[in-house]
């Protein structure tokens, strides 16, 4: 317990350095890979898009042509692996050796719960640069597990309390200051912000979120991304005018 203690990094009190996609720095994609989670968080930000896609496991093949259509845009990533629970994507272990064997992959990052950690061998955890845990009550002598195996990557972040999504748009939040601004694959589409697909889903906005998986692709999401802010960030948890005014609330 107090080994766990020592790594909690106090993500809810900390400012959080923005992520900047530009020339001169290596940009961060989500990768969307299975809608299926243990858990079912009231206020999950991925919440709306993890009930429409139900069932869905992101394919080898669909893997493939993002390396192809990344090494041939000659892009390269921080990737980290997203959903719904990563870890319950049944092609993790193909995967992750398909992108750690990629020029697109700078480096590769899980971000999970711990909560079903029996189908995490170890080449495929010493894959990872960083796995980053989400802290439960529930979920503490996984992470106390996964701390004796990877010692070195591991991260927790305390998510006993969650920040209340907005049911609708608030005020003097716009032009948006994003937290999370990576962008976000999933379906073959590449969207411009990493929760635009949940949102525009619990909003029933038809504003254009994505570009179709093409080379060149990052060149279409700067564009993408202004246009989306009256109908996405505006309600965005990650936008950091909207959380200086959202309830923190307790996880049940």
């Amino acid at each position: 317990m107090q080994q766990i203690k020592r790594l909690i990094r106090k993500f809810l009190s900390q400012p959080i350095s923005l992520i900047r996609l530009s020339e001169n720095s290596t940009p961060w994609i989500s990768l969307f890979v299975t809608a299926r989670c243990d858990l079912n968080c009231t206020e999950c930000i991925m919440g709306n898009l993890k009930s429409a896609a139900q069932g869905y496991q992101m394919s080898p093949d669909e893997i493939k042509r993002f390396i192809k259509t990344s090494e041939s845009s000659r892009y390269a990533f921080n990737i980290i692996l997203t959903g719904g629970e990563p870890l319950h994507w049944k092609h993790l272990d193909e995967g992750v050796q398909l992108l750690r064997g990629s020029s697109c992959c700078k480096s590769l990052h899980l971000f999970t719960n711990a909560l079903n950690i029996k189908g995490l061998n170890d080449q495929t955890g010493n894959s990872f640069d960083r796995i980053r845990i989400s802290r439960y009550p529930r979920n503490e002598k996984n992470i106390e597990e996964l701390i004796r195996r990877f010692p070195a990557k591991v991260e927790i972040v305390d998510r006993t309390a969650f920040w209340k999504t907005p049911l609708s748009r608030m005020p003097n939040v716009l032009p948006a200051v994003c937290c999370n601004s990576e962008v976000f694959f999933f379906n073959n589409k590449i969207y411009a912000c990493p929760h635009s697909a949940s949102i525009a889903l619990r909003h029933r906005t038809t504003v254009t979120l994505y570009t179709p998986l093409k080379k060149g692709f990052l060149k279409r999401l700067p564009a993408i991304r202004k246009k989306q802010e009256y109908d996405i960030c505006a309600f965005c948890i990650s936008n950091m005018k909207v959380r200086n005014q959202a309830e923190l609330v307790k996880n049940p």
